[in-house]
């Protein structure tokens, strides 16, 4: 189910995005490959003096919010329905990204960012498992 743009849109969406934009996703993207620290600290879940916990949350690190920033302004973050969208069970390893659409590559780039707000780690485990990744460099060669 695509509830949104169709292909031809979502590419044309990439294929405006600015080259000053393209190029600055190539160097985040070799970033976080070249990363040699971690790329995500947990943070809070500490109990409070007033017996309130804090909720967790990840902190990126400099190379991974760079990415982040680089998908969307590289067009890689369509506005659709994302929730309704049923391409995340279809994409569930780096090595079904690499074969997706690139349509749907960006598409699953917007689950992932948007997810995050909603269940904090949506991004850690895409970093973790390679779809991330995999899409990033999919967006960056355009294909």
């Amino acid at each position: 189910m695509s509830a949104g743009p169709d292909d031809s849109a979502v590419l044309a969406g990439l294929a405006s995005a600015p080259r000053e934009a393209r190029a600055e996703l190539a160097a985040a993207v070799a970033a976080v490959e070249e990363a040699s620290g971690p790329l995500v600290e947990w943070r809070g879940g500490e109990r409070q003096a007033d017996g309130a916990i804090t909720v967790p949350w990840a902190a990126y690190a400099e190379p991974v919010s760079a990415l982040l920033g680089a998908l969307g302004r590289a067009g890689a973050v369509p506005v659709f329905d994302w929730m309704r969208w049923d391409g995340t069970r279809r994409y569930r390893t780096a090595g079904d990204v690499a074969a997706a659409p690139l349509a749907d590559v960006a598409r699953l780039v917007t689950t992932i960012v948007r997810g995050d707000r909603f269940a904090e780690g949506t991004v850690v485990r895409a970093l973790e498992d390679g779809r991330l990744l995999a899409a990033a460099r999919r967006v960056r060669d355009g294909r």
